[in-house]
């Protein structure tokens, strides 16, 4: 799994629209979540990810 902040994508990654096209193609799972410090993240995973609550 890798993750980024979310600013760093829409800055230097194309935006999210882009990473998620890049990202179904590839077949790879993504998940926009907020850490601890209120930054939301982009995280990555080639396998699904699970929702425990």
């Amino acid at each position: 799994m890798s993750q980024r902040k979310l600013t760093s994508v829409e800055k230097k990654g194309g935006g999210i629209a882009a990473v998620k096209a890049i990202a179904e193609e590839k077949g790879v799972h993504l998940l926009l979540v907020e850490d601890d410090k209120g930054n939301e993240l982009v995280a990555a995973s080639m396998k699904p990810f699970k929702v425990v609550c």
